[in-house]
Order: structure tokens, then sequence, then C-alpha cells
């Protein structure tokens, strides 16, 4: 599958879960093999998580793939996060985001997408404030 999409040109947000059982060496480590493996265009990949230390750990391994650190809410300390990680964007809750955070993302040059938009108002609502793109559970309550 991953070979298809990749050979179509569509973008690939990847997010990474962490189960408390699992290393992220446990978890890291086949995913940078299967990505290798199956997929073509790391310009068009983003790996996201809001575990940190798989960010962190993707990062040494491959320092020049994207990585989006997700957050619900924005905390404070926010760009230590991100240039930990090299992060190229912030992906955050929506319904939590302010004007005044978007516009600190965007003015530090990070890209911001935000989950989950299931309305068109919603939607408009955020572009209105710069946002880059939206997650969704229904992409058909766009077209």
């Amino acid at each position: 599958m991953l070979i298809h999409l990749s050979a179509q040109k569509i973008g690939l947000n990847l997010e990474i879960k962490r189960y408390d059982y699992f290393t992220p060496e446990q978890i890291v480590d086949p995913t940078i093999t299967a990505l290798e493996n199956h997929w073509q265009d790391f310009d068009r990949l983003i790996i996201s998580s809001f575990d940190h230390e798989i960010l962190k750990l993707i990062h040494q391994r491959k320092p020049d793939w994207k990585l989006g650190q997700l957050w619900e809410g924005l905390p404070e300390n926010w760009q230590d996060w991100v240039v930990a990680i090299n992060a190229v964007s912030v992906h955050l809750y929506h319904a939590l985001l302010t004007k005044d955070q978007a516009h600190a993302i965007k003015e530090a040059g990070l890209e911001l997408y935000v989950y989950t938009v299931n309305s068109p108002d919603a939607a408009e609502k955020m572009f209105a404030m710069g946002v880059d793109g939206i997650f969704t559970d229904d992409p058909t309550v766009f077209s």
C-alpha cells in the first residue's frame, strides 16, 4: 500500500503511537525499516507523535526526515520541543488553538495542522487563523 501511495504522489502523515510495553527503539527501528523499504518520496512524509522520545530517536537516526510534534494544547515551552527534533510542523487539537498561538507557530517558520475538524465552519475558522491543513474523520464533509 505504501508503494502505491508514494507512486501517486500522495503525502503521508504517519502518526506513531506508543504503548507502555514497547520501548522507543522497538517502535522506531521497524518503522524506519518499513518506510525505507516501501516509501519513496520522503519529501512528502511527515512523522508525527505525541511521544517526544520517539520523535527524538527518529531525529537522531534520520535527521533529514520531517517531524511534527503533536499536542492536545500548546505547552509553554513548545519552542524547546520543536527545536530538539528540528520539527517542521506542530499538530494541535483545533478547539484549543488560539489566534496568538497560531501566529507564534507560523512566525517560527513551522507548518500548523489541527485535528479533528469535522465541519466546514470549523475548518474555515482554522484556515482564517493561518493553519496549513486539517485532519478530519470524514473528508466527504468537505467535498
